[in-house]
Parts: C-alpha cells; sequence; structure tokens
C-alpha cells in the first residue's frame, strides 16, 4: 500500500466510541482558540478589549483573506474564570470559517491579540 492519505485504517473500537468527522467534507468548521489572562484582570476591561479586537481581526481577514460573503466567517468569544491550573480568566474566541482558511484566520487572531496587548496596560496573558 502507498501511503498517499487517500486511505485510512480506523479501529472498531474507535469507530464505535467516537464520532468520525469527515473534516475536508464540510464547508465551514468550527474552532476554538483559548487565552488565559491574569486574575488581576478585569471583566470589564477584557469585554471591551475584545469587542475591539474581534473588529481588528475582522477588518484584517476581510484585506488578506477571500471570504466570499459575511456569512463566511463567524467571530465571538466567551469569558470564564478558570480556577484549576493554569488559573485565570479564559477567553475563548470561537470562530467558524471554511476548513481551508483556518490556518490563516487563527494566525490573524494570534498577531491581532499580541500586537493590541503590547497597547494595553491593564491586561496581561498569564
Amino acid at each position: 500500500n502507498e501511503k498517499s492519505g487517500r486511505v485510512i485504517k480506523i479501529p472498531n473500537g474507535y469507530v464505535s466510541k467516537y464520532p468520525i468527522v469527515n473534516y475536508s467534507a464540510q464547508k465551514k468548521h468550527r474552532f476554538i482558540i483559548p487565552f488565559v489572562f491574569k486574575v488581576t484582570s478585569k471583566i470589564e476591561d477584557l469585554e471591551g478589549y475584545m469587542d475591539k479586537l474581534l473588529d481588528e481581526v475582522k477588518k484584517e481577514i476581510k484585506e488578506k483573506i477571500d471570504i466570499k460573503s459575511e456569512q463566511g466567517l463567524e467571530l465571538k468569544y466567551s469569558i470564564e474564570i478558570r480556577q484549576r491550573k493554569p488559573s485565570g480568566i479564559v477567553v475563548n474566541i470561537i470562530t467558524e470559517s471554511d476548513f481551508s482558511q483556518r490556518r490563516a484566520v487563527e494566525e490573524i487572531i494570534h498577531k491581532q491579540m499580541i500586537v493590541n496587548l503590547m497597547k494595553q496596560e491593564s491586561l496581561h496573558l498569564s
């Protein structure tokens, strides 16, 4: 057998225990990018920061990635307080985009997070 990636072998036990998803067949893929901020961060500051950050991310994505329509990209976030290690305030950026564009979207989100955090004095990653 040639290892071309066209044929995969999945054990029967795996098939019966876990769902199998063909990501390449899906038009959109939902993924979550977590960021952990220090406990001393104020949630109100985080909410304002995230609203601005997502606006910047959307703007850059529209400029750099060919997204067919506004429905082609969804960006939102959730905030939770985590007491287990690493403790802190977890901000999950939740996005849904074409599977082929996932890496580019992730890179833009990470870059914008770093660039914009350097301008913030009250917020720090844990």
